[in-house]
């Protein structure tokens, strides 16, 4: 049994899109009427999009799989915070005294150093 074929116009097309049809149908070996015909095709043929946000899909399909019960843990006590001292014997302020930082002069030798002569 042959199906029933049909024409279709189309006005109104930009001449750079049919440029590009005219190319692309060169590029497969075809007429233009043939390529647009295998466009159409693939574009309706396709499956359509699914349609809703992520979740509402994704509910969708695990609903299908029906009710899961999960069991909670029971929750114990909290955990103490950790120390982040640098050191437990020197307090903080002691590491930012100006007495106890080695500073050194640019215009004398530490104590004891041999100078060129």
């Amino acid at each position: 049994m042959r199906r029933a074929m049909t024409s279709l116009t189309v006005h109104g097309i930009d001449d750079a899109l049919k440029h590009r049809l005219r190319l692309r149908a060169a590029s497969r070996n075809r007429s233009m009427a043939e390529e647009l015909r295998q466009i159409l095709r693939s574009a309706l043929l396709a499956p359509p999009p699914l349609r809703g946000d992520l979740a509402a899909r994704l509910r969708a399909r695990v609903e299908a799989l029906g009710d899961v019960e999960l069991t909670v843990p029971p929750r114990g006590a909290m955990r103490p915070a950790p120390a982040f001292d640098l050191d437990p014997v020197t307090p903080l302020d002691a590491l930012f005294d100006d007495d106890n930082l080695p500073w050194v002069s640019i215009d004398q030798p530490p104590a004891g150093a041999r100078t060129a002569r």
